[in-house]
């Protein structure tokens, strides 16, 4: 599993955050990716949705390499219509996202090797730039990965 998939099965698994989201297909509208899925008008929709952008794995052989293990980010963004009567509503999604992944363990594999973490910060939220249809906030996910011996 890489990070990004690990980080959003956290995010899927919290009732509250869950409820605080619009849904896509009869689920919380939880996106790994930008741009949402076809069949996904965020211009319409009437809450939040969160998308991940960022290294989705930790790669011992790139750049994210250190003495110990690996490293990854993970940027999760909660989106919201701009001028949307609900905007407080953003702000909770992004606090709740923070609190759930802040110091959450992960395990994820590369190249068939198990790697657990061993520091994971969330940090933000903060506003992140968008287009004129769009409020959003970032919160930053950071974790540092060791090799499970």
């Amino acid at each position: 599993m890489n990070f990004a998939k690990a980080i959003e099965a956290v995010l899927r698994a919290d009732a509250t955050l869950t409820a605080l989201l619009s849904t896509h297909g009869g689920n919380p509208a939880i996106f790994p990716r930008l741009p949402v899925p076809s069949g996904f008008d965020h211009k319409v929709a009437p809450g939040v949705f969160i998308a991940l952008e960022g290294n989705s794995a930790a790669d011992p052989d790139g750049e994210y390499f250190f003495a110990r293990g690996v490293s990854a980010e993970i940027q999760v963004v909660g989106y919201c219509r701009a001028y949307n009567k609900r905007t407080s509503t953003i702000e909770d999604v992004a606090e709740r996202v923070r609190y759930v992944l802040h110091r959450t363990p992960f395990e994820i594999t590369v190249n068939g090797e198990t790697w657990r973490s061993f520091n994971v910060t969330a940090s933000g939220p903060i506003i992140t730039p968008t287009d004129s249809t769009l409020d959003g906030r970032l919160v930053t996910v950071t974790a540092k990965f060791e090799k499970d011996n």
